[in-house]
């Protein structure tokens, strides 16, 4: 059968597919991963024989591929709009949030290291109290 001609029945669009089918996977290869070339291929056969009036397809080729084309842009734009969508300011704070309330190790650690690096600042520090000879409190603790 020649594939440029217009298809007639389910068994014309099978035999035009399964002459494509390698062609059909090369076309598609750069545009998506290697592992979803085939499922790109196999979803243009799917869509292709779900067309309800084959008469209206003229050159089934031409359909053919741009079928797939189509498919293969579809599966980009929803791979990029999943990897690129950002989380809002809302969406950050509830994330940290949520990771604070489940583990308090990172407020800890934190906590623990803004103690030590005071305690090494304060022997360094003359307060204006010991200017004037007074003598100074000690941080957290009663007088």
């Amino acid at each position: 059968m020649d594939e440029d001609q217009p298809v007639n029945s389910k068994d014309s669009i099978h035999s035009v597919f399964m002459a494509l089918r390698s062609s059909l996977a090369r076309a598609v290869m750069g545009m998506v991963p290697p592992r979803e070339v085939e499922d790109i291929v196999q979803e243009t056969y799917v869509r292709v024989c779900q067309v309800k009036d084959w008469d209206q397809i003229r050159q089934p080729r031409s359909y053919l591929f741009r079928t797939a084309r189509n498919l293969a842009l579809d599966y980009r734009k929803r791979f990029e709009t999943k990897y690129t969508d950002s989380i809002d300011d809302e969406g950050v704070e509830a994330l940290v949030d949520g990771l604070n309330v489940a583990d308090g190790t990172f407020e800890q650690a934190a906590s623990n290291q803004e103690f030590a690096i005071f305690c090494e600042a304060v022997p360094n520090l003359v307060a204006p109290s010991q200017e004037r000879g007074l003598k100074p409190r000690t941080v957290g603790r009663a007088s």
